[in-house]
């Protein structure tokens, strides 16, 4: 946005070059215009002058106060003398008005003159009113430009503000599926542990109970093995005496017997 926004002033800034330049050359222009006319202006001036010493010297011939009318008589009879003044006074009303069209000449020239100074001001007034034109111009559309950013922006928070509205929804469910999720995995947890504890406590009393037997089947065994040595101890007795009994027996029958042998 910076950019565009450098690069639309670069544009207004050129146009407002070009602008300037056009009103410079017109400017030029106008001022060659005036040069021109100045240098006609010395031209007709210097007509005057000479039209103003040529009347002065007809005036003074006319007058009789140069050589020239001494010499018009000298060589002009009065006819011609007549003729030839009055072609002078012709040539010199002539002159008059002649004189009389340099003045309106000079007097327009004035006038042209100041026609020219206002125009200049004008110029002025114009170009520093184009100006300032361009400068509102350009400090409006910097403004719209800025209210424009401003605008982008002021959307661009809304969205991001919806964007974080709309993350904040999501990790609350998130973190809400979460909490379930822990509550479910405590529960099964839990579950588990109780379905274990009861299967350690039913293998601790199986454990007991098969304890249990096993000691009564230790005892039952002991009673039996000390019956059943009792009796083998209570046979082993009979026999040993039995055999006592048979020793004994064959011992008197040895004594019977022996004595009759020798």
């Amino acid at each position: 946005m910076k950019l565009l926004i450098m690069r639309e002033n670069e544009d207004l800034q050129q146009n407002l070059d070009e602008a300037l330049e056009s009103v410079n050359n017109s400017d030029t222009e106008y001022r060659e215009q005036i040069n021109q006319n100045e240098r006609a202006i010395q031209r007709l001036t210097q007509r005057v002058v000479n039209f103003e010493q040529l009347f002065d010297l007809l005036t003074a011939a006319l007058d009789g106060k140069t050589d020239l009318d001494e010499k018009l008589v000298k060589t002009v009879n009065a006819e011609e003398s007549s003729t030839l003044i009055e072609d002078v006074k012709g040539k010199i009303q002539r002159f008059c008005e002649i004189e009389s069209v340099v003045e309106i000449t000079r007097t327009e020239i004035i006038h042209s003159k100041q026609e020219e100074s206002k125009a200049i001001e004008r110029i002025k007034e114009l170009k520093e009113d184009l100006i300032s034109k361009e400068i509102e111009k350009t400090a409006g559309i910097a403004e719209k430009e800025r209210m424009y950013a401003l605008g982008r922006v002021a959307r661009h928070k809304e969205e991001l503000d919806s964007i974080h509205g709309q993350i904040d929804k999501h990790s609350e469910r998130v973190i809400s599926e979460q909490n379930e999720i822990e509550e479910r995995l405590k529960a099964e947890v839990q579950k588990l542990k109780s379905s274990y504890e009861e299967k350690v406590a039913a293998q601790m009393k199986a454990k007991e109970e098969m304890e249990k037997e096993l000691i009564q089947s230790k005892n039952e065994a002991e009673k039996e093995v000390k019956s059943l040595h009792e009796r083998e101890i209570e046979r082993l007795n009979s026999l040993v005496n039995e055999l006592r009994h048979e020793i004994a027996a064959f011992e008197g029958l040895n004594n019977m017997v022996i004595p009759s042998f020798f």
